[in-house]
């Protein structure tokens, strides 16, 4: 006798291809009285299903809501288009899952499920809630001119690769309250009429296309391949940020504010090696100064205390470059701690930066004299000792 194949569990399995094997499997009927599948087995077998869902009825006037719970797919599911709701618990999708060019007017729920194939979602119509709590998408997956017009609940939702809602249009509510993004997300090209809700949302800085892209190569990016464009992942940083910001949520903003800016110092230095005109390469050239100062002196307004180093050390490399200006002192690689022990209160008279020309006292200048270039690095040492108290203060003051 041909042995049945057995799952993880090592439950037998049974394959359904069509629905008259459902109706065989169910004794009929099943499907057209029973609201809820509470345990998709049969005769101790695992049931495997490669099945269409549409409306389901008791009579023909009359539809019914539908709940699947613990099945494993191993073929396509396809959901046209239903009035009623739609429930599916605890089950694994082996191979696509196809709701394209549907229209869901009742409630769709994908509660603990796993999507091992791909998921088609294209111009698909959510009227009502469409929640993914607490499952795992395993592919990269393209919400292309989806429309959530209710709430979207991707809570506890876990994306092992790229996730990216492409002209998606989100007009009440998306909650990504605690999901977990494990490659990337692109939000920069939904039309986001509603809020975002991102609440322990767990994102880092991920790998994005990088380059200038054609038309075509963008749309292929973005609508076919899942790849995200880092001009795209630059403005899903900034949406994120300006979502917690309009709810009032300063800090958790903070890592958004912190990963845009970053990736533009990306851009800025993907454009430095492949720069279109002078004057671009010359715009990117001093956008970076700015933003590789703003990154050293204080992670972009998050870390205080990186300022408070910066500020120090400044002070020291241009108080070391001032008094060396001066015919007491010389240029020398090793440091005399006697000479650094008795220069310290000059060094803090230093870093005020309204500190006097003479901060070193009259006596010193009678004595010795200095060059030019004394007071160039004074007055530089000023305008950077000055830059970094100014960011420091700023970073104090990231929790406003």
């Amino acid at each position: 006798m041909k042995r049945e194949p057995e799952n993880s569990t090592g439950r037998r399995i049974k394959e359904v291809s069509d629905s008259s094997e459902w109706d065989d499997l169910f004794k009929g009927g099943t499907l057209k009285t029973s609201k809820t599948f509470e345990d998709c087995e049969y005769d101790g077998y695992l049931v495997k299903f490669d099945l269409s869902f549409g409306d389901m009825y008791v009579h023909p006037s009359r539809p019914v809501d539908v709940r699947l719970n613990d099945c494993v797919f191993t073929g396509k599911v396809r959901i046209y288009s239903r009035e009623r709701n739609l429930t599916f618990e605890n089950c694994e999708f082996h191979s696509e899952m196809d709701a394209s060019e549907s229209r869901i007017n009742g409630k769709i729920r994908f509660m603990s499920c796993v999507f091992l194939g791909s998921t088609n979602f294209r111009n698909t119509k959510f009227k009502d809630l469409a929640d993914f709590w607490r499952s795992t998408f395993q592919q990269k997956t393209v919400f292309y001119k989806t429309d959530f017009l209710g709430t979207a609940v991707f809570s506890a939702t876990t994306f092992e690769k790229n996730v990216l809602f492409t002209y998606t249009l989100i007009e009440k509510l998306i909650l990504f309250r605690g999901t977990k993004i494990r490659e990337g997300i692109d939000l920069s090209t939904a039309i986001i009429t509603g809020s975002v809700g991102t609440f322990g949302l767990s994102l880092w800085d991920f790998k994005e296309k990088k380059g200038k892209l054609s038309d075509t190569e963008f749309e292929s990016a973005v609508s076919e391949s899942g790849d995200i464009p880092i001009k795209n992942k630059r403005e899903t940083f900034r949406i994120l940020k300006q979502a917690n910001i309009q709810q009032n949520n300063v800090i958790e903003s903070l890592p958004y504010q912190a990963l845009e800016k970053k990736t533009l110092l990306t851009e800025l230095l993907d454009t430095l090696q492949k720069p279109d005109t002078f004057k671009e390469w010359w715009r990117s050239f001093w956008d970076l100064i700015v933003l590789g100062l703003n990154w050293i002196s204080n992670y972009f307004g998050r870390a205080p205390m990186q300022g408070v180093i910066f500020t120090l050390t400044v002070g020291v490399l241009f108080f070391y470059l001032n008094i060396i200006q001066t015919e007491k002192y010389e240029v020398a690689l090793n440091l005399d701690w006697n000479i650094v022990r008795k220069e310290i209160p000059n060094y803090l008279n230093f870093i005020l930066p309204t500190h006097g020309l003479d901060y070193l006292g009259s006596e010193f200048y009678e004595k010795y004299s200095v060059s030019n270039w004394y007071y160039v690095w004074d007055i530089v040492g000023r305008i950077f000792v000055g830059f970094g108290i100014y960011q420091t203060i700023q970073a104090f003051r990231k929790f406003r």
